[in-house]
Order: C-alpha cells, then structure tokens, then sequence
C-alpha cells in the first residue's frame, strides 16, 4: 500500500486471525501484533471485529470487555463493536483515558455529565 502512494493514516490492519477457543495464545499474539504494528508503522490503524475473539464461547460479553480493554492498552484505536451496549461503550471511554488518550480526562468528563456511565441493572 505504501508502494502504491497509500498514506499511513489510510491504513487499518486487523491482526485477529482466529478465536482464542481454537488456540490459547491468540489474544496474546493479537495484543503483540498490535503494539509491533504501533510502533513499528507510525500512523497506521489498528483494529478488530471484538466478538471474533470470543467465537464459540458462552458469556462472550466479558471475554469481548476484557479483550478490548487490554489492547487499548497496547495501541488498539478501532474496533467493530455494539455501539448500543452502554457498558462496552463507557469500558471503551474510561480505557482510552487510562491509556493516555484523553488530555485532561475530557472525554471522560462529558461523557460523565451527558450520563453515560448510569447504566441499569440489565446493561451491567
């Protein structure tokens, strides 16, 4: 791509091949995958479907919250999510401000004020 005049910030790599209940050490290739892409190819996204990781598993939602926190961590910027899951949604704003991506906790504080950390029982 970048042969081809493709800028960096055009570019999205999605490194999750298969789900971690085919093999144990996907998710740790994908979080290392990531951080390597980062920090190798400055300016190029990185990115997933969430729920692929969990394929074939029960209660996937928790699986899919921990997996998307964790590599956040590691430089993740998109992901393919539910964007009507407001417990995935306010994981997701408090992660990118633990992981140094909102100055002044900014984000954090107005999605505080517009209520989306209030979440009923069922969405917890």
């Amino acid at each position: 791509l970048v042969q081809n005049n493709v800028p960096l910030d055009h570019i999205y790599v999605d490194p999750l091949v298969q789900p971690i209940s085919t093999n144990s050490t996907f998710a740790v290739e994908f979080i290392n995958s990531v951080e390597a892409i980062m920090t190798r190819f400055k300016g190029v996204h990185t990115m997933c479907g969430l729920s692929n990781i969990s394929y074939g598993l029960p209660e996937r939602k928790f699986m899919n919250h921990a997996f998307a926190i964790m590599a956040i961590g590691k430089g993740l910027d998109g992901l393919i999510i539910n964007p009507l899951d407001k417990m995935m949604m306010a994981s997701l704003i408090t992660a990118e401000t633990l992981a140094g991506r909102d100055d002044y906790c900014v984000k954090y504080l107005k999605a505080y004020r517009n209520k989306q950390f209030e979440l009923s029982k069922s969405e917890i």
